[in-house]
């Protein structure tokens, strides 16, 4: 007998909430059930498209009889929500950033142990088979040892769409103090789960002159024990994401629609075929088209793990060790100078 889905409830009605039902909208291990939002128009309007019980409040979200509650909304409320959250025995799935700095991420984490919920972060890049393909290709010596990884990670909005006084997005308790903490969040989870490694240092740049914003462009490197690079450029005044990973042997490239590998010898998975070893190959991202993409989709994934059925690619523990190295990114980006990535 097919488990029971477990029912879902959402705060955070914007683009990325709305991102989120529509992935889970085909799920067989939940259904959304609930939304909230500040804006009463915004979670009216999510409500209303997927016929949803719309909650004024987040007490009110918590009562309406969900099983975890996932967190699309801005990262500076979510230390309250995840305590109000675990104090109902909610279990919680958080879209990254998990949280301004590793001190409330381990608030975060705190909480949740101590009330036997599960604590998750989904990153979105993680819901896509191909790169669960290309993790264990990486693992198996596919491209050699890794050495750098160049990330950008840009978004515009704050430019391009001017926010009254106030906004979330304007306000480093927010919205993080850089574009580091608001963009690059996603790209270190996906370079540490990637290469299997973890941060040990930090140095940052950052610089403003376009917006209001403080830091509007900031560049960081970070390294993972062994001696991998991870380079993130980041920008509220600029749009665009790639990500790149390079090794002694190979390398592979993500843009928006497209992978590009090149590796030291054949692999073949459930995903794609690496036919010819020293030879490019380019692939589409379809991830929608997969058929393993509905096993993979996070909130379905998630669903599994409280159940036990299944494990999570980015649980709250590693996540918090993850916001680690973007705390020393923040005190580098201050000090100018090399930070270690506190233990």
């Amino acid at each position: 007998m097919a488990a029971p889905r477990l029912r879902f409830g959402i705060s955070g009605c914007g683009r990325r909430g709305a991102a989120a039902l529509h992935s889970a909208r085909e799920q067989g291990d939940c259904i959304a059930h609930a939304a909230h939002d500040p804006d009463q128009n915004a979670a009216a309007a999510v409500a209303n498209e997927h016929g949803l019980v719309r909650c004024e409040t987040f007490a009110d979200l918590l009562a309406s009889g969900i099983d975890f509650v996932v967190l699309a909304g801005p990262f500076g409320e979510r230390l309250q929500q995840v305590e109000a959250a675990s104090a109902q025995g909610v279990h919680c799935l958080l879209h990254a950033p998990m949280a301004g700095d590793a001190k409330v991420a381990a608030q975060m984490l705190r909480l949740c142990d101590d009330a036997g919920v599960k604590l998750g972060i989904a990153v979105a890049d993680q819901a896509e088979p191909a790169m669960e393909q290309l993790r264990r290709m990486i693992a198996d010596d596919w491209l050699g040892v890794p050495t750098l990884v160049q990330a950008l990670c840009a978004d515009d909005r704050a430019l391009r769409e001017p926010q009254h006084a106030g906004a979330w997005c304007s306000g480093a308790a927010s919205a993080g103090s850089s574009p580091l903490v608001c963009f690059a969040a996603e790209s270190l989870h996906l370079a540490i789960w990637l290469c299997e490694r973890e941060p040990v240092a930090a140095v940052a740049l950052g610089a403003a002159g376009i917006s209001s914003l403080a830091h509007e462009n900031a560049v960081a490197a970070v390294t993972l024990r062994g001696g991998a690079v991870c380079a993130f450029s980041s920008s509220h005044a600029a749009k665009g994401s790639a990500f790149a990973l390079h090794g002694t042997d190979g390398a592979l490239r993500i843009g928006p629609d497209r992978i590009w590998l090149l590796g030291r010898k054949a692999w073949f998975g459930d995903s794609f075929a690496y036919a010819h070893a020293g030879k490019e190959q380019s692939l589409p991202r379809v991830a929608a088209q997969d058929p393993l993409a509905r096993h993979f989709e996070l909130h379905g994934r998630f669903a599994r793990w409280i159940d036990d059925r299944d494990d999570f690619p980015c649980p709250g523990e590693q996540a918090a060790r993850d916001m680690r190295a973007l705390d020393a990114v923040q005190r580098a980006l201050l000090t100018q100078r090399v930070e270690a990535v506190s233990q």
